[in-house]
């Protein structure tokens, strides 16, 4: 919501709880409306509000109350009757949108009639057929008088009649003649609600006529009740209706006469208008010739029998109405306007001359004759007055004037007056932000020109003007027919809509707009011709519906006094047609005031709970019961309120009956019988505070409203698991991502094994699995089989269980595998134990740490461990095909520690060294020539180059030999010079090899395969060479060795946890199927060729894995292809105006809206020939038997379509996880492996929602949606996961950092002093520091047991110490870190794994197999502290399924038909009906009291879409990240597109409910998408209740996503909790979305604002509801816009946010291209 200084109180103030007088406000708009509706139900009355006050509402709500029983009426009829064509196609409207049918068929509940339908000429058998077609009727009162007096309609078929505008029924009126025709059978003892159908007439003002007389009033109500035999009822409370209505600043604008415009003494507006008398005068004496013609007889004989004459008839008429248009402008508005007068008139003559020429030649003459005649001498003379008017303001203008003088000099001072005052509404003047306006006037011509004056001033005075845009609407002439009218409705039609849309801001109306036709509400009305009637006044002060709107008057001087007079009699009607209207309301008695307290505790005594001491008395039971309804759960465009209603028995005495919304847990309570109204009242709502204390509503020590409440026991028991949580440092809350803890990296339980076992040897087998180089000596370097060296594992761990994994190098990818092996010696098989495992453990330190040319960890921290989970040996192939241990090697290895490789060989010792080249074969050499102080280069041998010498040419033309570049690069002279070349490839200092690095190689997989390797080959010169003892194949695999154990590592501590399931639930070995190792590496290569980064290697993964295997409850069958949104526009239906111009040119009505100087003669010519084609009309509009494909292009597949799923099926065995799957659950994200747990808890956050939604749904079926809300909440908190994550002790399984072997990695044979690692968690020091020795630590660290006998405070002295000498070096640690020894991870980390671990255990046993995790992780319901998997699903079909019993009788509150609809649509059979009702019973609908209403099936619909939508996903969108998931769940799953499809497939049309605010902003968002052909936009733009401050700002009602939700929920119960049945039902209608979204998933609203506005973007919390709860944040953009957003969280606030910034950004950029297309 875009915020401004002046506005940004208002919007805090409505984050603040409402105050007494705002809730009473509330209370009264509601209860006025529920009044007024039951007293229609009861009697025949006329409803008298002010406009805006939901006249139509109620009436549609009694519509909707006959038309349920319609079935049981035997058939009847609703009859819906206004006086207008406009008034009629617009209410017709209205009524199907919320009374019809779901989609248009053909058998429309609701048909519209009028005039060019011909009704008139309908038979019997014809109104048969119409009225047999529908069931509601919307028609003007001509056409219903002319079929009641034909006996077509019988009053006895008719249930309802409702008379809209019914003032008008007076005189000779139709409405008056069809009420005299009511009105007979009324007085022949016929009654309404048997013989004669209930009466609900409308209006505004019951007053007709100019009569000013108040002491009148009573008799004219008199009057217009017995013509309509019925009753005018209002409120009691006018006040409370007042609030809804109009509340104007009247003001009176005075202007003086016309001016005299003069040149040369000459005054233009005498001169002209004497020219236009003259052609008037000349006009007349034509038509005395014309009309002498002879008549001619025609062939017209009525039903009579009389025979009709034809005479020709004038065409004089006609035009010299249009010359005295011309002369009215002229007088009224000046010559500017006069101007544009005659030009439109000139258009139109030439329009109808293009027209006459397409006229077939009739013989005789005829008017058509005379006409031509007519327009061909009349348009010179009018092309000469306008030229006259041009030379006129030319002469009369100053030098280089343009329009813009003219236009605002060349005017009327009427005009000038109100010109003054638009200047005045300009929006960085005036306080109002938009500016919507409707002027009135009494001529249609005025209206037109008016509108084409404001549009000149707009454009040539942009600066004081430019803000205007400018239309008119003049309703439709009765002449026209056919096409004409159907066009000009249209148009009008348009111009209204582009009025709401703010694409226009101010329109020229006649009294069209004076009632009936809705309109937004405006904040300015101006009546710019004097007001000739009563109604006009009320109906036109109606439109001002805006608070503080403006009501201007235009008053001459010369009879100001008169005027103003008529407006302040007009005033005191209104004030005494309420005041008569209210002493006719049914109140004999006081309502509101109360009685004496003391006397009225001895009447009724006070309800004192057993504790005491608090009680609630019958005075304060009212506000209590209110308070607690204000506290349900409901929309912010709704009041939830009670409904009291009384009855009186012989006695005078009065009971009353109080209904509570369906939501509420006491439905009804009534009072005794009392001597008055207002005692029973109290009494009534005394006992439902009774009632809501013994439900637990009401807190017990302060009786009063527990908002939202989840019980105390409920809460007590989830926060008893939370308080042993170590509560965070900073006021950082437990459970958040700020608040962080150190957690030591836990060993695998294999290697911590306390039993001395033997130990055994696994040999490392590294294959080469995909080469990415041709070069066949770098291939062979990493083929290590043929060199017969490996490394080997020797441990007492079992590390069979291991499965094979890959690692990635820039030359290949390699497949590692464990083997168990036995080590020979002499052919005989041995132990290593004694002095050769004392060997291993030298060859050991020498390769990870002591040997500076190989591996080197170093870090003064490190000591040799007392105790080795494992050792890593050298291995060699004999001749035998057995292994044994390289001792060989590790000889060398040992004799070779005193060479100094940086010590460089001098020219002696190089021309004595011989040069054999079988020193070289699998050498590692290392050049004897780099500078000593950086690190030498290692480089493996490939092979011999025979054919090349350092005296071959260098491979750099600065060169032209190895001899040359050697003595000028590095100062060396080559002695041997004809020894050939050793091929070599350098080693790359990489260590981490757990994840593919493409990206940062810039070099594609084919590129290498290419060849295009030749940057990793290097020539280099045998005698500056020392070779290594270490082979080179063991050298390059010892460079994998780190992320070898690491994965190693990390896959045991995955069977740590599944191991741990698996005793828990006592689960039998068999039943362990996770050691399938093939089913591990097609899981792991899967989601490995995921990551390559190459698009082909993905296409060929996917292709070839077979998912059916790797995960059991996969879909079985789904769509291969994703269908792509169909992007030609050719699909859909275009635009129906566009349409329409295509086929012909434009038609009057159309051409009119055109401004005059704009018409071309191209828009006038070739006119459309015929105004009577019904065939064209069905092609140019389209039929209304439309179907829901043809109106959308969206068409529903067959259930038969619908992948098929087994969610249903259980398994009591349900197989494990694979060790891969688990591995991934307890990765971070920010350890950038090759899997992490994102996607896992995604799929396991929904799973976890589900289950718990399921169970405390079932169990707690007295809890309200709210209720439900907070637990739900409360189980699947973050602090909830934590609470018992940190239990399992599951953030000592985490890998929460990035895997640096240099800095994270304990090498084999160390270990760290405990008190150091004690000291460096303490003080949270990187052991990094320890990596840069310097005299003072290294002196501490050379000798580890020094450490022991200092203090902690001197060692704490020496660490800060190094750290403050290593601050470059070091950087602070950020909020996660990984040590060596320990990780800094974030509690929602804990909380994360959590759920993914559900969803790793659900992908492989289904719910079943997540049931189980939940049970093993201590997550326990509620209800009775049981396992999860022994209450939550196994045996949740014999739980209770819903709190009441349905009725056993039909269900009578929703129209069968639409349940009939609706079960064809989705395709599936509702068992019981009454549920249908539930979920579609809003909480405002107190009139249901037979289920609750839809919020708890809402509740489970939410968690039940949310699952099956988040699974489908999961496993179709195989290629996307797992952001981009989350992106795609929440833009399908979200109220904005659930609302969506709710109107595109009419659900909105059964929802039942009572808040005229809810309705109008549920039509409004139903237009809109109309207009956008029901596309799901906007799911990260439009806006919702959660989203929104204020409830003006909601774009998409919540309720509309709310009821697509409960339906869902409904479905799920209705079908036996079947989830499979669900997804049947609503694949369906949401297919259309999941292909469009998932093929071009939309984007996250902080995402767009980043891209839009890179820097500039700031969130600041600025409200915080811990209790609701409930979070504010204010956004603020390049610190000059400022937006609000609210949310259940942070997360959820900022997102809206950020969506009313990108709404206002989109909104403003559409606003200024609308006003650039205008000019």
């Amino acid at each position: 919501m875009d915020i401004t200084d002046v506005q940004e109180q208002e919007v805090l103030a409505a984050l603040a709880p409402p105050t007494e007088e705002q809730r009473r406000i509330k209370y009264e708009e509601r209860e006025y409306q529920t009044y007024l509706y039951e007293c229609a139900l009861r009697k025949n009355v006329i409803i008298c509000l002010p406009t805006g006050c939901g006249k139509t509402f109620i009436a549609v709500q009694a519509i909707s109350h006959y038309l349920k029983e319609a079935n049981k009426s035997n058939g009847k009829k609703i009859m819906f009757v206004a006086n207008t064509v406009p008034l009629v196609q617009q209410q017709g409207r209205y009524l199907r949108e919320h009374v019809g049918n779901a989609h248009s068929t053909s058998n429309e509940i609701v048909g519209i009639v009028t005039g060019n339908m011909r009704p008139e000429d309908w038979d019997g058998s014809k109104w048969k057929q119409i009225l047999s077609e529908h069931i509601v009727f919307a028609m003007t009162d001509q056409i219903l008088r002319q079929a009641v007096e034909r006996g077509h309609v019988r009053w006895e078929k008719v249930s309802l009649l409702v008379l809209d505008e019914c003032h008008n029924a007076t005189k000779n009126h139709p409405m008056a003649s069809l009420m005299g025709f009511y009105k007979k059978e009324y007085n022949n003892g016929k009654r309404p609600g048997t013989d004669l159908p209930r009466v609900i007439g409308l209006s505004a003002t019951i007053v007709v006529g100019n009569r000013y007389e108040v002491d009148k009033i009573s008799d004219d109500i008199s009057e217009i009740e017995s013509k309509l035999c019925s009753k005018a009822i209002t409120y009691h409370d006018y006040k409370a209706v007042l609030r809804c209505g109009t509340q104007a600043n009247v003001t009176h604008l005075y202007y003086t006469p016309m001016p005299e415009w003069k040149i040369c003494d000459m005054d233009i507006t005498i001169t002209l208008s004497d020219l236009l008398k003259d052609i008037m005068q000349q006009l007349e004496m034509m038509e005395e010739f014309l009309i002498q013609k002879p008549a001619i007889p025609k062939n017209c004989i009525d039903q009579e029998g009389y025979t009709n004459f034809w005479k020709p008839e004038s065409p004089i008429k006609d035009f010299v109405g249009h010359i005295k248009d011309i002369e009215d402008v002229l007088l009224e508005m000046g010559p500017f306007c006069a101007e544009n007068a005659v030009l439109y008139k000139i258009a139109y003559i030439r329009y109808l001359a293009y027209k006459e020429k397409r006229r077939p030649k009739t013989s005789g003459f005829d008017k058509t004759s005379g006409q031509k005649i007519v327009l061909q001498w009349l348009e010179p003379q009018l092309e000469y007055v306008a030229r006259q008017l041009k030379h006129f303001m030319f002469y009369a203008s100053p030098t280089n004037a343009d329009e813009s003088f003219h236009v605002v000099n060349f005017i009327s001072p009427k005009l000038k007056q109100l010109i003054e005052v638009l200047r005045t509404k300009r929006p960085d003047v005036a306080e109002t932000k938009d500016f919507c306006g409707i002027v009135f006037c009494q001529k249609r011509i005025t209206t037109q020109m008016l509108c084409y004056f404001l549009q000149d001033l707009s454009k040539y005075c942009p600066a004081q003007y430019g803000f205007l845009n400018c239309s008119f609407t003049l309703g439709t002439s009765g002449s026209n027919n056919g096409i004409i009218q159907s066009v000009a409705l249209r148009k009008q039609t348009e111009v209204l809509e582009n009025f709401h849309q703010k694409r226009i801001n101010i329109l020229a109306a006649t009294k069209v707009l004076e009632e009936g036709l809705d309109v937004p509400s405006c904040n300015f009305i101006c009546r710019y011709d004097p007001i000739l009637t009563y109604p006009s006044y009320v109906q036109s002060m109606g439109r001002a519906r805006q608070r503080g709107a403006d009501f201007f008057t235009l008053v001459p001087k010369t009879s100001a006094k008169e005027e103003v007079n008529k407006l302040e009699q007009y005033a005191r009607v209104s004030d005494s047609l309420s005041k008569v209207l209210i002493n006719q309301a049914e109140l004999p008695e006081k309502y509101y005031e109360p009685e004496d307290n003391a006397e009225l505790n001895q009447i009724i005594p006070p309800f004192v709970p057993s504790n005491g001491p608090q009680m609630i008395t019958a005075g304060s039971s009212t506000q209590i019961v209110y308070r607690y309804c204000e506290d349900l759960c409901t929309d912010k465009l709704s009041t939830l309120t009670p409904y009291a209603k009384w009855i009186r028995n012989d006695k005078g005495e009065f009971k009353v009956n109080v209904q509570l919304p369906p939501s509420s847990c006491v439905k009804f309570a009534e009072s005794d019988w009392y001597p008055n109204k207002s005692i029973a009242k109290k009494a009534a709502f005394l006992e439902v505070c009774k009632k809501l204390y013994y439900a637990g509503a009401l807190h017990p020590d302060t009786l009063l409203p527990i908002p939202r409440f989840v019980p105390t026991h409920l809460c007590d028991f989830i926060d008893n698991l939370e308080d042993t949580l170590e509560v965070p440092k900073e006021g950082k809350k437990i459970g958040s991502k700020n608040s962080t803890k150190w957690y030591n990296k836990m060993i695998p339980q294999e290697f911590l094994k306390s039993e001395k076992k033997d130990l055994s040897v696994y040999l490392i087998d590294i294959r080469v699995e995909e080469h990415y180089t041709t070069d066949e000596d770098i291939q062979s370097l990493y083929i290590f089989d043929n060199q017969h060296f490996f490394f080997g594992i020797i441990t007492a761990a079992d590390l069979s269980k291991v499965p094979d994994f890959l690692l990635f190098s820039r030359d290949g990818n390699f497949r590692v595998h464990l083997r168990k092996i036995e080590i020979y010696e002499g052919g005989i098989a041995m132990n290593i134990s004694g002095d050769k495992l004392e060997k291993v453990k030298i060859f050991q330190n020498l390769l990870f740490c002591d040997d500076p040319e190989l591996l080197h960890f170093t870090n003064l921290v490190f000591s040799d461990a007392v105790e080795n989970p494992y050792y890593i040996a050298p291995l060699q192939r004999n001749e035998r095909d057995n292994m044994e241990l390289a001792l060989r090697i590790i000889t060398r290895m040992e004799n070779g520690q005193s060479v100094n490789y940086r010590e460089e060989i001098s020219m002696a010792d190089r021309r004595e060294k011989l040069f054999v080249p079988e020193n070289f074969t699998n050498a590692l050499v290392i050049p004897s020539y780099s500078p000593s102080h950086h690190e030498r280069q290692k480089y493996c041998m490939l092979s011999l180059d025979p054919f090349r010498s350092s005296k071959s040419a260098f491979d750099s033309p600065k060169f032209d030999s190895f001899v040359t570049y050697y003595k000028e690069k590095h100062g060396i002279v080559i002695v041997n010079k004809d020894d050939p070349l050793l091929k070599a490839k350098p080693i790359s200092k990489q260590l981490n090899y757990l994840v593919a690095k493409y990206d940062s190689w810039k070099m594609t997989a084919e590129e290498r395969r290419d060849g295009k390797h030749s940057s990793s080959i290097v020539f280099l010169i045998a005698e500056l060479m020392r070779t290594h003892p270490l082979p080179a194949t063991l050298f390059v695999q010892s460079k994998l060795l780190p992320s070898c154990m690491h994965r190693i590592f990390r896959l045991l501590l995955a069977h740590d946890i599944q191991s741990s399931v698996k005793n828990f639930l006592q689960m039998r070995d068999d039943d362990l199927t996770l050691f399938n190792k093939q089913r591990h590496e097609e899981a792991l290569f899967f989601r490995l060729e995921l990551q390559n980064l190459n698009q082909t290697t993905k296409e060929r993964a996917i292709s070839s894995m077979n998912l059916e295997k790797m995960i059991p409850d996969l879909v079985k069958s789904c769509d291969e292809n994703v269908i792509k949104q169909n992007s030609d526009k050719s699909k859909f239906p275009q635009d129906e105006m566009t349409l329409y111009s295509l086929k012909r040119k434009l038609l009057w009505v159309e051409i009119e809206y055109i401004h005059p100087k704009n018409i071309k003669r191209t828009d006038l010519e070739d006119p459309y020939p015929s105004d009577d084609d019904d065939e064209e009309m069905t092609e140019i509009f389209g039929h209304p038997a439309d179907s829901l494909s043809t109106r959308t292009g969206i068409e529903l597949i067959p259930t038969s379509q619908v992948p098929l799923t087994n969610f249903d099926a259980y398994n009591d065995a349900p197989e494990q996880p694979l060790l891969t799957s688990i591995m991934e659950a307890i990765t971070l994200a920010n350890g950038r492996d090759l899997q992490d747990l994102e996607k896992l808890e995604l799929i396991g956050d929904s799973v976890l929602k589900l289950v718990v939604t399921l169970h405390i749904f079932t169990h707690f079926y007295q809890f309200h949606e709210g209720q439900l809300t907070g637990l739900r909440t409360k189980l699947i908190s973050n602090k909830h996961l934590y609470s018992i994550g940190s239990k399992k002790n599951l953030g000592e399984f985490l890998a929460g950092g990035l895997f640096e072997p240099e800095s994270t990695w304990l090498p084999p044979g160390k270990t760290i002093p405990p008190k150091l690692i004690k000291m460096a968690v303490k003080n949270e020091v990187n052991y990094n520091i320890f990596r840069l020795a310097n005299r003072n630590t290294s002196k501490v660290m050379d000798d580890h047991s020094f450490i022991s006998t200092i203090t902690d405070e001197e060692l704490s002295e020496i660490v800060k110490d190094r750290a403050e000498n290593c601050k470059r070096e070091i950087q602070e640690l950020g909020p996660t870190h990984t040590s060596y020894t320990h990780s800094r991870l974030g509690d929602k980390s804990i909380a994360d794994c959590v759920e993914a671990l559900i969803g790793a255990y659900y992908l492989s046993g289904g719910i079943s197999g997540a049931l189980n995790l939940m049970n093993w992780i201590g997550l326990r319901a509620p209800t009775n502290e049981k396992p999860v998997n022994k209450i939550m699903y196994q045996n949740i079909k014999d739980l209770p399924r819903l709190n009441n019993v349905y009725p056993k009788e039909s269900q009578n509150l929703i129209y069968s038909p639409l349940v009939d609809h609706l079960e064809l649509m989705l395709e599936y059979r509702f068992k019981n009906k009454w549920i249908i009702v539930e979920a579609f019973t809003h909480p405002s609908y107190t009139h249901n009291g037979s289920t609750n209403a839809y919020q708890r099936l809402e509740f489970l619909g939410d968690a039940v879409l949310d699952f099956l939508v988040t699974h489908h996903i999961y496993n179709t969108q195989n290629k996307v990240t797992a952001g981009s998931l989350t992106d795609l769940r929440s833009a399908l799953v979200n109220n904005v597109t659930f609302g969506s499809q709710a109107v595109r497939y009419g659900f909105h049309k059964l929802l039942l409910q009572f808040s005229p605010r809810l309705q109008e902003s549920i039509d409004k968002f139903v237009n809109f998408q109309e207009r956008n052909n029901h596309v799901v936009s906007g799911s990260f733009e439009l806006l919702t209740d959660n989203d929104c401050v204020m409830a003006e700002d909601i774009d998409v009602p919540k309720p509309l996503g709310d009821i697509f939700e409960s339906l869902a929920g409904a479905v799920f119960i209705d079908s036996g909790m079947s989830l499979d049945t669900v997804w049947k039902v609503f694949y369906r209608l949401m297919k259309n979305e999941i292909d469009i979204f998932s093929n071009k998933i939309p984007r996250q609203p902080i995402r767009q604002l980043h891209e839009e506005f890179p820097r500039g973007i700031e969130f600041t919390v600025v409200s915080e509801d811990t209790t609701a709860p409930k979070f504010v944040v204010e956004l603020n953009i390049a610190r000059r816009k400022k937006f609000y957003g609210c949310g259940l969280t942070k997360k959820s606030a900022k997102n809206a946010a950020a969506k009313f910034a990108m709404k206002q950004i989109h909104e403003e950029r559409k606003r200024k291209c609308y006003m650039q297309a205008q000019f």
